[in-house]
This record gives structure tokens, sequence and C-alpha cells, in this order.
């Protein structure tokens, strides 16, 4: 349950009050972090209702049960991009006023077991669209580009060039390595699901992905030239994806009547020990429940 933010300094205040007044109003330039809109629509969380999400079904279940049964606190900048993409969806949401297009339905498992809310579905195409919006370092993950540094060779001579203090004169060369599309996969694919049991038939998935840094410099170093693009999704085995979506329910939903926290989230969920370190907000108490 996220009921404190992490201030600027470090401190962490019950969101209650920072709504009510910043402790450090007479300290930051503007009186506040950020405004008392932004902070109240960052502080909005989906209450459990003993059906677990999609979200939360791809995620560890170890950190997904800590946020249901634990108080947490968050630092604002950290939330300040999921923010980002619920008014991005919302705005598409708006502007998707045709018949032909579906948006942000939720939808819920044949068994009753799981829930999904899906960004937009083409009723004409019958096709499921997913926006996210990365920094260039993950968009360079999703699309599996891999950076290389060769020598530079003199085409007239052959030799490798070097610079006047000996060393060689080196260039970047981007090639494609294996895409990292596990999360989006499983996603989609849930959805896909949820769709058909609906009687919406999927004949294509589609990730659409906006670059938050397109055009900068740093996004070009890492091989990411465009500002938006679009990449299929691949279909996975139904009974696969079924298989995992209800034994991760059962999981959390026996966890949480047991009060019992569940394994550790595995390597692919803790982005090989980088979330835990640097943005689970549960991680306190993960350290407690071992």
């Amino acid at each position: 349950m996220l009921e404190r933010f992490v201030c600027p300094d470090g401190i962490e205040v019950p969101i209650v009050d920072c709504l009510k007044q910043c402790r450090l109003k007479d300290s930051l330039p503007c009186g506040r972090c950020l405004s008392e809109r932004m902070l109240a629509a960052m502080a909005k969380q989906r209450p459990w209702n003993g059906v677990p999400t999609v979200t939360q079904l791809i995620s560890g279940l170890r950190a997904e049960f800590l946020k249901i049964t634990k108080p947490y606190a968050s630092d604002p900048q950290s939330l300040a991009m999921a923010r980002f993409g619920t008014n991005c969806h919302a705005a598409l949401e708006r502007d998707s006023t045709d018949d032909r297009w579906l948006c942000e339905k939720r939808l819920t498992d044949p068994t009753g077991t799981f829930t999904g809310q899906f960004d937009c579905y083409d009723t004409r195409e019958h096709v499921l669209y997913d926006t996210k919006s990365y920094g260039s370092f993950k968009i360079a993950s999703v699309l599996g580009i891999r950076a290389v540094k060769e020598p530079v060779v003199n085409q007239y001579t052959g030799e490798v060039e070097r610079r006047s203090d000996g060393r060689v004169v080196r260039k970047t060369r981007f090639f494609e390595g294996l895409k990292d599309t596990r999360e989006v996969t499983l996603q989609l694919n849930a959805y896909r699901l949820l769709l058909e049991a609906n009687g919406f038939p999927v004949k294509d998935m589609r990730l659409e992905l906006i670059v938050r840094d397109g055009g900068t410099w740093i996004a070009k170093s890492r091989g990411v030239e465009q500002n938006a693009l679009m990449l299929r999704i691949n279909r996975v085995s139904d009974v696969h994806i079924r298989r995992y979506l209800l034994t991760k329910a059962r999981i959390l939903i026996g966890s949480l009547e047991k009060n019992k926290p569940p394994e550790p989230c595995k390597k692919a969920e803790r982005w090989g020990g980088l979330k835990c370190k640097n943005y689970c907000p549960v991680k306190q108490w993960c350290k407690e429940a071992d």
C-alpha cells in the first residue's frame, strides 16, 4: 500500500500530510517539488479486490504480495514516467472516438481468476495494440540493438587508423541481437486470451513504442534513430499462457490467504538484480520476509 512519499531531502512523509502542506515549502523554489494535482494523481493506486490483474501476474509475486500487504514509500520522481504513460493512454483513448476502436476495457478471465485492461483493439482488422513509453536504453533492449566498437581501417592503405597518441581509432557498429520482449509478450498474449474469450478474435498483436528521449544524442548513440515505432509480438501457446497466469494467480491468492510471502521474484523479474537494488519500493520488507 503506497502510504508515503520520499521528499527531495530523502525524508519520508505520509501522503495525506504532503498534500495538505509541503514540509519543504520554505526551501523549495516553487514551494513544492510538484503540484498537489500531480502528487494526488501519482498517489492513486488500484485497490486490491481479491482478483489479481495481468500486470501483477507478469511481475514478481513477492513484490506484488508486499505491495498489497505492507505500507511503503515511493519517490515521486520514480512515479513520474508511469504517470506520463497513464496520461498518454488517456489521450489516445480520447482520440479514438471511432466505433472501430475499443480502448481501455477491463475484461475478466472465464474462470474469474484474473482481469486485464488492454490498451486498444481494432475491431475492423482484429489487431491488438499496446502502447509503451520507454527510454532509449529500454527501447534498444526490446529491439535487440547491440553495439560493438570496431577499429577504423584506412580505405587506401588497409591499415588501422591511430590517433596521435597511438590509440586505435574506433567506430560504433550496431547489429540486431536477441530481443528482450518476454514481459510484453506475456502481457499482450494474456490480453489476447481475454479478448478471444469475450468474443473478439485477435489476428495480430503490435507493440507501439514511444521513445521518451527520442531525437537526442544519447538515443542515437544507442542505435535508436526513431521517435516512435511499432513491433509485432508473436503469438504464444494458449495452454502455456493460461497455465502461467492461473498458476501465478493461485500462488498469489494462496499467499495472501495464508499471509505468507511467496518465494523471491525470479531473476528475469528482478532484471538480474537491478530492480531489487534501485527500483523496488518494497525491498525493505522483502529482506525481512526471508
